[in-house]
């Protein structure tokens, strides 16, 4: 399986509505999102549809571990 950079998993997500995954995610989790033109902020959805504002994302997951690994899932 070939992985994305965390920044081509953003850009998957903001630029093309695509959901992702991570290695680290169990089966049938993913998350997706994009930006909110109303107040200009950064929204993920995950496959429960709760909402995540972006910068809570990935305040959570710091770390070399995270900047690879992501893959396209829908």
């Amino acid at each position: 399986m070939e992985y994305m950079t965390k920044e081509a998993a953003i850009e998957a997500m903001e630029q093309g509505g695509y959901k992702v995954a991570h290695r680290f995610f169990g089966e049938g989790e993913w998350i997706a999102g994009g930006y909110c033109e109303e107040d200009g902020s950064n929204w993920y959805f995950d496959e429960e549809g709760l909402q995540i504002p972006a910068d809570d994302f990935w305040a959570q997951r710091q770390g070399k571990e995270w900047e690879t690994g992501w893959r396209i899932v829908g």
